[in-house]
C-alpha cells in the first residue's frame, strides 16, 4: 500500500510539472491562452525563434517505399511546417514533435505523430543548432476529416524550464 500510494504521488507531480495528457482523447491539461500568432510569425522560445510557416490537409500520401499512406476512417492529416532559427547568443536543442498540438475549440487536442514517412515532407529535425543556424521540418497530425483551420490552434508546450506557451492561429 505504501509503494502504491509513492507511485501515485509522484505520477501526480509528474503531471503537475510537466507531464502529458493522453493523446487525442481528452481535453487538455491545461487550457492554452489566447493565440499570441498567427501562421508566419515567429515566437521567440529562449535561444530559437520557431515559426509555423505553412500548413496543408492531405486525404493520403506515398511514403518513401511508394505505399499509400491513409488516415483512420473519418479522419485526414494536418501538416505544419515549422522553421527553427537560433536567434540567441547560445546553442539550443530544437523542438521535440511531442511538444506540439493541435488544439480543436479550445475542448480537444491532438499530438503530433512521433514518425511520418513522406518524402515530400520531411519531419523536423531534432538536433542541436547553433547561432544563426536554421532547420526546418514538417509535423503531422491525425484530425478529423470535419475540422476547418479556423478552428484549430498550434501549441508549442514549454521547454524545460519556462512555463509559458506558443501559440498560433492557423488562419487570420
Amino acid at each position: 500500500l505504501l509503494i502504491l500510494s509513492g507511485l501515485c504521488l509522484c505520477g501526480s507531480l509528474f503531471w503537475l510539472f510537466g507531464g502529458s495528457a493522453p493523446t487525442g482523447t481528452s481535453s487538455p491539461t491545461a487550457m492554452p491562452r489566447k493565440a499570441e500568432s498567427v501562421l508566419g510569425q515567429g515566437v521567440r522560445y529562449g535561444e530559437l525563434l520557431v515559426t509555423p510557416a505553412e500548413y496543408r490537409f492531405l486525404e493520403k500520401y506515398r511514403n518513401s517505399w511508394g505505399s499509400t499512406v491513409e488516415p483512420p476512417r473519418g479522419a485526414r492529416f494536418l501538416w505544419v511546417r515549422i522553421v527553427v532559427e537560433n536567434v540567441g547568443g547560445y546553442p539550443a536543442e530544437t523542438p521535440l514533435y511531442h511538444q506540439f498540438q493541435i488544439i480543436y475549440r479550445n475542448e480537444y487536442f491532438y499530438d503530433a505523430s512521433h514518425y511520418s514517412d513522406n518524402p515530400q515532407m520531411p519531419n523536423l529535425p531534432r538536433e542541436r543548432i547553433y547561432p544563426g543556424a536554421r532547420v526546418e521540418g514538417w509535423l503531422m497530425f491525425t484530425v478529423p476529416a470535419w475540422v476547418q483551420p479556423e478552428d484549430l490552434l498550434l501549441v508549442l508546450r514549454p521547454f524545460a524550464g519556462l512555463r509559458e506557451e506558443a501559440v498560433w492561429r492557423l488562419t487570420p
